[in-house]
This record gives structure tokens, sequence and C-alpha cells, in this order.
């Protein structure tokens, strides 16, 4: 099994994995569940340590632009639902993040 087969990023619509090399994706969403929702960091301040990371560290953009669209992702659809039922936000993170995440 790869990497990606593990954590499951096969199924994401490819704006979120970015790279194929990119198979944190998983962890990635997690992480910025926990800031957002947890810690209450801005979905901004996350999007620009992502071009900290582009234009000081050398990072692949498509990896950062593939991180951004995952921050989106909880504050648009996670954290607005985190409250509700888990099948129901099972279900729209489904929706979000690609159809074969289902």
């Amino acid at each position: 099994m790869t990497v990606s087969e593990v954590w499951g990023v096969e199924g994401f619509d490819p704006q979120f994995v970015g790279p194929e090399t990119n198979a944190n994706q998983v962890e990635h969403l997690g992480i910025s569940s926990l800031l957002q929702g947890v810690a209450s960091v801005p979905g901004a301040v996350l999007n620009e340590a992502e071009a900290f990371e582009v234009f000081v560290k050398g990072e692949d953009p498509d990896e950062a632009n593939a991180d951004r669209a995952l921050n989106g992702v909880v504050r648009e659809v996670l954290l607005p639902r985190i409250e509700g039922e888990p099948e129901e936000i099972e279900a729209a993170l489904g929706e979000a993040l690609g159809p074969m995440t289902r």
C-alpha cells in the first residue's frame, strides 16, 4: 500500500492534493481543523503560512494551493457543522472533497 492509499488522499479531488508526492493531506485537514476550530486561528493566517513556505522556503506552490483549498473546506464546510450529526458532517465533507471520498 502506498502512503496515499493509507491516508486516503487518492479519493480527494486533485485541487485538494496538488502534486502526486503530496500524501499528507488528511494530516493537513486534521491540523487545520484543530487550529481553526479549537485554537481559533483564522484561515487567512494559515493561508499566509502557506505563502511563507512557498516564497521563503521554496515549497511547491501547487502543494500550498492544495493546503489553502483544504483550509477553506475546514472553514466553510466542517466548522459550521461541527456540532451537527456525524453522518451529516461526513456527507458534507465527502461532497466538498470529491466524489470518490464517500
